[in-house]
Protein backbone atom coordinates (compact mmCIF):
# COMPACT_ATOMS: atom_id res chain seq x y z
CA UNK A 1 0.00 0.00 0.00
CA UNK A 2 2.83 2.42 0.84
CA UNK A 3 4.23 2.22 -2.69
CA UNK A 4 0.83 3.16 -3.99
CA UNK A 5 0.83 6.37 -1.95
CA UNK A 6 3.54 7.83 -4.18
CA UNK A 7 1.66 6.68 -7.28
CA UNK A 8 -1.48 8.38 -5.94
CA UNK A 9 0.41 11.63 -5.29
CA UNK A 10 1.87 11.64 -8.81
CA UNK A 11 -1.51 10.81 -10.33
CA UNK A 12 -3.26 13.45 -8.19
CA UNK A 13 -0.71 16.06 -9.24
CA UNK A 14 -1.54 15.39 -12.88
CA UNK A 15 -5.29 15.24 -12.26
CA UNK A 16 -5.26 18.53 -10.33
CA UNK A 17 -3.32 20.21 -13.14
CA UNK A 18 -5.87 19.08 -15.71
CA UNK A 19 -8.76 20.22 -13.48
CA UNK A 20 -7.27 23.69 -13.09
CA UNK A 21 -6.38 24.01 -16.76
CA UNK A 22 -9.88 22.93 -17.79
CA UNK A 23 -11.49 25.37 -15.36
CA UNK A 24 -12.92 22.98 -12.83
CA UNK A 25 -14.08 19.46 -13.40
CA UNK A 26 -12.23 16.64 -15.03
CA UNK A 27 -13.75 13.44 -16.35
CA UNK A 28 -12.86 11.77 -13.09
CA UNK A 29 -14.70 14.46 -11.09
CA UNK A 30 -17.81 13.89 -13.14
CA UNK A 31 -17.65 10.11 -12.72
CA UNK A 32 -17.07 10.36 -8.97
CA UNK A 33 -20.05 12.73 -8.71
CA UNK A 34 -22.25 10.25 -10.56
CA UNK A 35 -21.05 7.46 -8.27
CA UNK A 36 -21.64 9.51 -5.11
CA UNK A 37 -25.09 10.62 -6.27
CA UNK A 38 -26.36 7.26 -7.47
CA UNK A 39 -24.30 4.72 -5.56
CA UNK A 40 -23.74 2.99 -8.90
CA UNK A 41 -20.15 2.91 -10.11
CA UNK A 42 -19.92 3.86 -13.80
CA UNK A 43 -17.87 1.42 -15.89
CA UNK A 44 -15.62 4.30 -16.97
CA UNK A 45 -14.77 5.01 -13.31
CA UNK A 46 -13.58 1.44 -12.85
CA UNK A 47 -11.37 1.81 -15.92
CA UNK A 48 -9.84 5.04 -14.60
CA UNK A 49 -9.35 3.51 -11.16
CA UNK A 50 -7.70 0.40 -12.52
CA UNK A 51 -5.40 2.09 -15.00
CA UNK A 52 -4.45 5.45 -13.54
CA UNK A 53 -4.81 5.42 -9.77
CA UNK A 54 -4.08 2.42 -7.56
CA UNK A 55 -7.45 1.12 -6.46
CA UNK A 56 -6.43 0.44 -2.86
CA UNK A 57 -5.75 4.15 -2.26
CA UNK A 58 -8.50 5.62 -4.45
CA UNK A 59 -10.65 6.25 -1.35
CA UNK A 60 -8.13 8.93 -0.34
CA UNK A 61 -8.74 10.75 -3.63
CA UNK A 62 -12.50 10.48 -3.18
CA UNK A 63 -12.16 11.92 0.34
CA UNK A 64 -10.02 14.76 -1.04
CA UNK A 65 -12.55 15.55 -3.76
CA UNK A 66 -15.48 15.46 -1.34
CA UNK A 67 -13.68 17.72 1.14
CA UNK A 68 -12.37 20.02 -1.57
CA UNK A 69 -15.90 20.56 -2.87
CA UNK A 70 -16.89 22.01 0.50
CA UNK A 71 -13.79 24.08 1.21
CA UNK A 72 -14.03 27.72 2.13
CA UNK A 73 -12.23 30.68 0.59
CA UNK A 74 -10.48 33.61 2.23
CA UNK A 75 -11.06 36.14 -0.55
CA UNK A 76 -7.59 35.57 -1.98
CA UNK A 77 -8.02 31.89 -2.80
CA UNK A 78 -9.10 28.57 -1.34
CA UNK A 79 -8.40 27.66 2.28
CA UNK A 80 -6.69 24.40 3.17
CA UNK A 81 -8.70 21.39 4.27
CA UNK A 82 -8.40 21.24 8.06
CA UNK A 83 -7.97 18.23 10.31
CA UNK A 84 -11.31 19.13 11.91
CA UNK A 85 -13.00 18.92 8.50
CA UNK A 86 -11.36 15.56 7.84
CA UNK A 87 -12.55 14.27 11.22
CA UNK A 88 -16.08 15.53 10.57
CA UNK A 89 -16.02 13.91 7.12
CA UNK A 90 -14.97 10.57 8.60
CA UNK A 91 -17.68 10.75 11.27
CA UNK A 92 -20.49 11.72 8.89
CA UNK A 93 -19.45 9.15 6.28
CA UNK A 94 -18.78 6.50 8.92
CA UNK A 95 -15.37 5.77 7.43
CA UNK A 96 -11.92 5.66 8.88
CA UNK A 97 -8.68 6.89 7.38
CA UNK A 98 -5.38 5.80 8.85
CA UNK A 99 -3.16 8.64 10.06
CA UNK A 100 -0.82 8.03 7.13
CA UNK A 101 -3.77 8.32 4.73
CA UNK A 102 -4.79 11.63 6.33
CA UNK A 103 -1.25 12.90 5.75
CA UNK A 104 -1.43 11.83 2.10
CA UNK A 105 -4.77 13.65 1.78
CA UNK A 106 -3.16 16.77 3.30
CA UNK A 107 -0.22 16.41 0.89
CA UNK A 108 -2.62 16.29 -2.06
CA UNK A 109 -4.36 19.36 -0.66
CA UNK A 110 -1.03 21.24 -0.58
CA UNK A 111 -0.48 20.30 -4.24
CA UNK A 112 -3.92 21.68 -5.03
CA UNK A 113 -3.41 24.89 -3.06
CA UNK A 114 -0.01 25.53 -4.65
CA UNK A 115 -1.40 25.04 -8.16
CA UNK A 116 -4.40 27.28 -7.42
CA UNK A 117 -2.17 29.97 -5.93
CA UNK A 118 0.08 29.82 -8.99
CA UNK A 119 -2.96 30.20 -11.25
CA UNK A 120 -4.30 33.11 -9.22
CA UNK A 121 -0.87 34.82 -9.25
CA UNK A 122 -0.49 34.38 -13.01
CA UNK A 123 -3.92 35.96 -13.59
CA UNK A 124 -2.98 39.20 -11.80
Amino acid sequence: KRGHYQELIEWADSEISSMIEEGGSSTLDHLVSVYNATGIKPKELEVIQNTDCPYDVFHIWIAFMDLSATRTSNGFGPNPITYQEILSYMLTRDISLESEEVEILKHIDILYLNKMNNKISSNK
